[in-house]
Parts: C-alpha cells; sequence; structure tokens
C-alpha cells in the first residue's frame, strides 16, 4: 500500500533495494498504464517520425522479447491510452501476429481507449476478466461490428463508460444491442442527450444496474445537433424495472422529468437524482411540479439537484422574472433522508427571513444546500446576511451553503444579532455567487462570527461569464474585486471572534464556581450529584 502512493521514478529504484521488495514496486509501478508506447517500448524499441503522431516498431519483437515483456504485462491492471502519441496500424498489426497468447495484458481490469484512429487496436487489449471500459467515439461511422466485438471478448463488464459529440440518433440501435449483451452491467456512464426514451427501456430491464449517468462536457453545437434527441422523453415500463438503481442523472426538461418519475414502474429505490435541463427555461412551477413528483415517489432520496438552464443570454433582463418561493420548495420537506439538495436556476429567489427559517427548520439533516447562487437578476436580492443564522442553528451538519443575498446596509444591531448566534458548527464552504455587496469591512464582520477561520468564501457562479452581456460582466468584476477582500480578511476575523468566545466561556465558568462556593447549599448539591454518579 506505501509503495502505491510513491512516484514512478521512487518506486524504480525501490525494485532495486531488495528481493522483498522487488515485486511490490513494481506491482505499484506497472499497476496503471496511461502511456501504452512506453509500455510496449519493454517488448521492442519504437521509433516516431517528427510528424507524425504514431509510433511504429524498429524490428518485430521475438520470442525472448515476449518472454521479457510478459514479466511486466501481468502486473498491468488498468490502461488508459488517451496519450496524444499511440501506435499505428502496423504496430498493432504486428502486435497480434508475434503475441504468444491471446492475452496481452491477462490481469487487465479496466480499459480506457480515447484515440479513435486505433480503435481497431482496441480488441488486442479485450477480455474476459475486463471488468471496466471506457471509450471515447469521436467519428460518426457504423459501430456494430465494433460493439459485437466488446460483448463477445468482455461479456462480464461492471462499467461502461461512453463519451461522444455524436448525436443518438446516429448510434442509438447500436448502443441499445450493446447494452442488451452485457447483462452483467452496474454502472453505465452515457454521452449527454443519450439517454433516450429508447435507451431507457433498454436500460430498465439490466438487472445488476445501480448508477446511470452522462458526460456534462457538452458544447452549444452538440447541444443544437442533440438535445432533439430528448426532446420527446417519455418512456414507458413493466415490473420490476430498475430493480437496483440508486443513482440516476438525466437531461431532460423538468416537465418530461416529472412525467418519467411519475410514470408506473418508473425506479422507485434512487437515493441520488440529478436533472439538467439544458437549454430549458423551467418556470417556477415546473421545478415545484418536478419536486412534488420526488417527494411523492422517490422517499428514499438523499441527494438531489436540479439544473435548469444555466445561459444567460437565453433570459431577456427586462422581462419579469419567474420567483423561486418557499412553496416552490416546500415538496422536499416530504424526504426525510435528504442532505444534499442543489438548485441551480437563473431566476431569483423570492423568500423572507421566516421562510428561511421555515426550510431550515424543516431540514435539520442538510449537509449540502444550494439556492439562488445562480440567478442573473442581480441587482435585488430578498435575503440579507441574516439568513445564514437559520442555518447555523438548525442544520449542524451542513458543509456547504450556497445563497444569493444582498450584503449592503448591514447595520450594528444585525452584526451584534450575528454575534450573539450559534455560529455553523461544520461549515466548510460558503458560495455567495454574484451577492449584492458595496463595501467589505462589515460583510467580513459579519461573517467572522459565523464562519470558522478555515471555511472557504466562493464567490461564483455556475454558469460561465462569457455567456453574459457586457453589463453582467461590469456587475460581477466590482463584486468580485469586494468579495475577494471579504475572503482575505474574514480568517484573521473569524479567529479573533474565535478566541473572544473562548474566554467568554472561561470567564463564565469562572462566575459559575464563584456563586457554587458562594452558596453552601450549592456545593452540597454538587457533592451529591458527584457521588450518585460514582455510586
Amino acid at each position: 500500500m506505501i509503495f502505491g502512493f510513491a512516484d514512478p521514478a521512487v518506486n524504480a529504484v525501490n525494485a532495486q533495494v531488495c528481493k522483498l521488495w522487488l515485486n511490490l514496486a513494481l506491482d505499484a509501478l506497472w499497476e496503471e498504464i496511461d502511456d501504452l508506447p512506453r509500455l510496449l517500448s519493454i517488448l521492442s524499441p519504437l521509433k516516431r517520425d517528427m510528424d507524425s503522431r504514431y509510433y511504429e516498431f524498429e524490428h518485430p519483437p521475438s520470442e525472448n522479447d515476449w518472454k521479457r515483456f510478459e514479466k511486466y504485462a501481468t502486473r498491468v491492471r488498468r490502461l488508459n491510452n488517451c496519450h496524444e502519441f499511440s501506435l499505428g496500424d502496423d504496430a498493432f498489426e504486428i502486435l497480434d501476429q508475434t503475441r504468444r497468447r491471446l492475452e496481452i495484458l491477462p490481469n487487465l481490469r479496466a480499459l480506457k481507449w480515447g484515440v479513435w484512429e486505433e480503435l481497431r487496436g482496441i480488441s488486442i487489449f479485450m477480455h474476459s476478466r475486463v471488468r471496466k471500459f471506457a471509450i471515447n467515439l469521436r467519428k460518426r461511422q457504423p459501430l456494430q461490428i465494433f460493439f459485437m466485438d466488446v460483448v463477445a471478448r468482455m461479456p462480464d463488464l461492471a462499467i461502461l463508460d461512453i463519451s461522444s459529440m455524436i448525436p443518438a440518433r446516429y448510434i442509438q440501435e447500436d448502443l441499445i444491442h450493446l447494452l442488451q449483451g452485457l447483462p452483467k452491467l452496474q454502472s453505465v456512464t452515457l454521452p449527454c442527450f443519450c439517454f433516450t426514451t429508447k435507451i431507457a427501456e433498454c436500460l430498465s430491464h439490466a438487472e445488476h444496474l445501480s448508477s446511470v449517468d452522462f458526460h456534462y462536457d457538452y458544447d452549444s453545437e452538440q447541444v443544437i445537433g442533440g438535445s432533439a434527441d430528448v426532446a420527446l422523453f417519455n418512456p414507458t415500463f413493466i415490473e420490476g424495472a430498475f430493480p437496483l438503481l440508486s443513482r440516476l442523472s438525466i437531461l431532460v426538461n423538468f416537465d418530461d422529468a416529472a412525467r418519467f418519475v411519475e410514470t408506473p414502474f418508473s425506479p422507485n429505490k434512487l437515493a441520488h437524482y440529478y436533472n439538467d435541463s439544458y437549454y430549458s427555461i423551467d418556470s417556477p412551477d415546473s421545478v415545484r411540479c418536478l419536486l412534488s413528483a420526488l417527494s411523492e415517489n422517490y422517499q428514499l432520496l438523499e441527494e438531489l439537484e436540479l439544473s435548469s438552464s444555466l445561459y444567460p443570454r437565453t433570459i431577456n433582463l427586462t422581462d419579469n422574472p419567474g420567483y423561486i418561493t418557499l412553496d416552490t420548495l416546500r415538496p422536499i420537506f416530504k424526504l426525510p433522508h435528504l442532505v444534499i439538495f442543489q438548485l441551480h436556476h437563473l431566476y431569483p429567489l423570492l423568500m423572507t427571513q421566516e421562510d428561511v427559517e421555515c426550510l431550515a427548520s424543516s431540514c435539520p439533516a442538510l449537509e449540502n444546500l444550494s439556492l439562488g447562487v445562480s440567478t442573473v437578476y442581480l441587482t435585488e436580492a430578498t435575503l440579507t446576511l441574516s439568513a445564514l443564522i437559520p442555518f447555523a442553528q438548525h442544520c449542524p451538519n451542513l458543509k456547504y451553503l450556497g445563497l444569493f443575498m444582498d450584503a449592503t446596509a448591514i447595520k450594528v444591531p444585525e452584526i451584534s444579532l450575528a454575534a450573539a448566534a450559534r455560529p455553523f458548527k461544520s461549515l466548510q464552504r460558503l458560495c455567495v455567487g454574484h451577492s449584492i455587496i458595496d463595501e467589505w469591512l462589515a460583510p467580513a464582520i459579519y461573517f467572522s462570527h459565523l464562519l470558522a477561520p478555515d471555511c472557504e468564501i466562493k464567490a461564483t457562479a455556475l454558469w460561465n461569464e462569457v455567456d453574459a452581456d457586457e453589463e453582467l460582466c461590469d456587475i460581477i468584476e466590482v463584486r468580485g474585486r469586494l468579495w475577494n477582500s471579504v475572503k482575505r480578511l474574514v480568517p484573521v476575523l473569524s479567529k479573533s471572534a474565535q478566541e473572544r468566545r473562548h474566554m467568554r466561556a472561561i470567564v463564565e465558568e469562572l462566575r459559575a464556581n464563584v456563586a457554587m462556593l458562594q452558596d453552601p447549599m450549592a456545593i452540597g448539591a454538587r457533592l451529591d450529584s458527584l457521588l450518585a454518579a460514582l455510586a
């Protein structure tokens, strides 16, 4: 285990220390390979032209070369062929023709292939003991034969990870045949916009499937080309669908998602649910309907994250926005196991301090909460920094909190209220998004009474500033400088506030002890309680 934390160069030295260390160091050194040419150079020297991306063998490997190579090949557990330079077609052909055994890397368990041009060479490394397979499909071309090869050579795959920029409509049928041919799948990660109606229905029959996810790295071109594939998302299921599914991430609008959740025999054992609606601007009513459907059908939910359109240019800021209110969020009160709730939306919050008190007291088990930090309506906020106090009082396990607030016009009574309040017990990160701020000192003093010195303050939103107009960018720049000043000052002030609280506690304890010494009856009662405890 210790060798596993050492750098490759260190393990290369460790292998030469003694016989006892030799195998341990070599196992750690060759367990994971992310440079295929480096591994195969042990077999036979490789060469590459300066203007080429591909290596070729200087000469075909001999019988003795293979014997020497196998001492290292048996140690490889994970192969990641995503390097800028890889093997050429001739090199793969030589490997195929000269190998001494069918399985070049017999103990390989995880295979990742990110170089589409050499896709046909991947079959050399496939075998029945591989359990995890990740592939990047870059070019649109027939996949039927390749997927059949995957099923035939790696029938016991448990984890399948496919990334692609190809719209689902071009690969859907081949992908369905692949999924049907891998009965032991436990986790599937699909390209975005590939969890279509047909694929959802196909995966519903997977007996061991516990996780369905998608790649989040979609771009605008892919949205235009691929979002049509999930525009009509309306799967139907039979009894026994998704028997073990506990984690689901989908990319559909909230109205379709609500219908999916309410569909008979939809997965009802989910502990984690993530929903991204890409460019769709979901109304607060759609948010409430989805939350209501989830609270009624997915009672085991522990983690819930909803992300509506996070592209500022899709909203006209001169229009009246919809508002996320307490009534919008009230359905989550019915989820008894919920510890993570994040709602990312361009629309603002419309909540009072009483609403925040109700939310915090109704969800005391929360460990992660984010509300309103991604709004693009940056000119007003109904919540002030006082909104932090209910969460500090009612949510002792809260580690992450995100709120959009107004940090201006902080008065002395408000700071005194924060000083008297219970500070956060577990908070590690506070995200304020692009919250309203006009000076840095008062917010820093306020935070110092509630936050630990090592609590990180983050002043960013999820949407990209590149997508914002010039006016928004100007606001963000000014506020960003002020929040950076707050971040620098809070740790110093928080440490000072911590020390004052500690001294205050010592003084109170001394006063209590003095009062007890002055009261003989109190001393007698204290002795009686101690004797009772010892009995």
